[in-house]
């Protein structure tokens, strides 16, 4: 029985403040962020989803990692010391790979299968990258810090028996744009760029959501914006982009911004608003799509009362009385055409 080569990936180490007392670990950078998946037709996912099938491969990965990813949020989050203790929590921790009777000891087959499993495992946690940093800036710049640390005691905020060390995990985030984001919050001012692209204001907003700190980056996001403005300003149809912009306006509460990307989302949108796994509260994407469709219906009632107006016998043409009724059954065949063609 042969085992895979235990080759380590090589680990990444940024110390951004020369005497930490702290240190982010990073477990798998994002690598496809908020991707635009092509919509599907229905009937296409309809019959997909019968055989119990996604419609497109990539969108179930992307389910699957946003599921994950908000799993392992969640239990980030809200686990603390007495959450660690709970259970639920511990119950996959401690169990053993060979675990019940005798009947169930695997084969020599099935054994390699699990340790080539681990090792894969094993392999992939390794791969991350460290951020060395200091758990006073973090606690001053953000309240999520400052609970986990702090206020609640999460279990992260107990140091390492082996470094001394407080432990931090984060998963999915862009290496690159959390550097830049860790970077602010220390004070490296001369280590962050002064312009950025919409990518990476996005990335740099969903951490700014997610951890609670959007003071502490203030003089940047509003720099960056200037620059954005003109380099990418907001779109004027519906993409990628614009979702984008909506996402970073509404974390950055930059009102201008918010009111010119939710119009044309409001005016170019013939679906119901992507949000892309980004942190776009529920209800301005229900109101952007209700406003949608209050519009639609507005249209379409207009068009029934212009049916009405030209299939009366009193319709007189505004240009020549004589051509009353040619006019009328024009424009009546006109506005029944545009019913037609919108019901389909």
């Amino acid at each position: 029985m042969s085992f895979p080569s235990m080759n380590k990936m090589p680990i990444i180490e940024h110390r951004i403040d020369p005497e930490p007392d702290t240190v982010i670990k990073l477990y798998n950078p994002c690598v496809d962020f908020a991707p635009w998946e092509v919509p599907v037709p229905p009937h296409t996912a309809a019959t997909a989803e019968e055989r119990g099938l996604s419609a497109t491969p990539s969108t179930t990965r992307t389910r699957k990692k946003t599921a994950i990813t908000e799993k392992k949020k969640l239990a980030k989050g809200k686990r603390s010391s007495q959450i660690a203790s709970d259970a639920n929590v511990t119950a996959n921790v401690g169990a053993s790979l060979f675990g019940g009777d005798s009947s169930d000891v695997p084969t020599e087959s099935s054994s390699a299968a699990n340790v080539e499993a681990s090792i894969d495992d094993k392999q992939e946690r390794e791969a991350s990258v460290l951020y060395y940093v200091s758990s006073r800036h973090l606690i001053l710049a953000s309240t999520w810090f400052r609970r986990a640390l702090v206020t609640e005691k999460w279990a992260e905020s107990k140091r390492n028996e082996k470094d001394g060390l407080i432990h931090i995990e984060a998963d999915d985030w862009d290496s690159n744009a959390f550097l830049i984001f860790l970077n602010i919050i220390h004070l490296q001012n001369r280590k962050v760029p002064r312009e950025i692209s919409m990518d990476d204001l996005a990335k740099i907003a969903v951490f700014v959501d997610y951890y609670e700190c959007a003071e502490a980056v203030e003089p940047f996001t509003n720099m960056w914006k200037e620059h954005l403005t003109t380099a990418d300003p907001v779109p004027a149809t519906y993409c990628r982009n614009l979702t984008l912009w909506i996402c970073s306006a509404w974390v950055f509460e930059w009102k201008d911004q918010f009111n010119e990307a939710t119009l044309v989302a409001f005016r170019q949108c013939s679906e119901p608003m992507r949000a892309l796994g980004l942190p776009i509260p529920q209800r301005v994407s229900d109101e952007i799509d209700l406003k949608r469709y209050q519009a639609m219906e507005n249209v379409i009632e207009n068009l029934h009362d212009l049916r009405r107006k030209y299939e009366s016998l009193d319709y007189v043409c505004p240009q020549n009385s004589t051509y009353s009724f040619n006019c009328g059954s024009m424009l009546y065949g006109v506005g029944t055409l545009i019913l037609a063609i919108n019901s389909q």
